[in-house]
């Protein structure tokens, strides 16, 4: 009866993460719109900048944010998107990955 209940609950937190994670996803997808004009649409190479899908940076959430949010490569023209909040950054990331 306690297996039971455990598996049961596991089940329900993993369909709540994976709900979460599609949310983030769909809004992610909405908030990269900027990121088309150099990164091109669906985050694939346009010929400007790098395919964010092959991306070691975006591997990671937190490289992710210091680049895009904290402008770490300012210097190798990447601007610096500081208006994005920390929930904006995981969801664009979530979309990217």
């Amino acid at each position: 009866m306690i297996f039971r209940a455990a598996v049961t609950s596991l089940f329900v937190l993993i369909s709540v993460c994976l709900g979460a994670q599609a949310q983030d996803i769909e809004a992610g997808k909405k908030k990269a719109e900027a990121c088309v004009a150099c990164h091109g649409a669906g985050a694939h190479a346009a010929g400007i900048a790098p395919d964010l899908r092959e991306s070691a940076i975006a591997l990671d959430r937190e490289n992710f944010r210091s680049v895009v949010q904290g402008g770490a490569l300012l210097q190798k023209g990447m601007p610096r998107f500081d208006t994005l909040s920390d929930e904006d950054i995981r969801q664009i990331h979530a979309y990217i990955r």
